[in-house]
């Protein structure tokens, strides 16, 4: 909301990753291997990153010790990592070319890395 009004100021990207299920079969959000997930998931987001003189910004929201439930993907229990893409002066301005292209981007090299975007298919 900008001024009472809706407004589409940026983009948010979610990195979503599940704890290693041989090594975490009774895990609890916040527990150490939600810890050590999140941290693999935020040595991926900041590897994504444009770069950092363009007129977007980018934030990366901190660990928030719960899991995130994927409705999309079995209900499994996920660990979220979220990158919001915001102007640099102003983060109420609409979203313009140059978000919607840091965003294109970090898709892109997510796609090179090997990340499927949306659905995952569960056995």
């Amino acid at each position: 909301m900008v001024g009472g009004i809706r407004c589409h100021t940026g983009y948010a990207l979610r990195l979503s990753g599940i704890n290693n299920p041989a090594k975490s079969e009774h895990a609890v959000p916040g527990c150490i291997y939600c810890q050590q997930t999140y941290a693999d998931l935020l040595c991926i987001a900041k590897w994504i990153l444009p770069p950092n003189n363009r007129a977007s910004q980018y934030k990366i929201k901190p660990f928030d010790s719960s899991f995130h439930i994927a409705n999309t993907r079995g209900h499994r229990e996920e660990i979220v990592v979220t990158i919001q893409v915001l102007h640099r002066d102003d983060s109420d301005r609409p979203a313009d070319e140059c978000e919607l292209r840091c965003l294109n981007e970090m898709k892109e090299r997510l796609k090179k890395f090997g990340v499927m975007e949306g659905r995952v298919n569960h056995q």
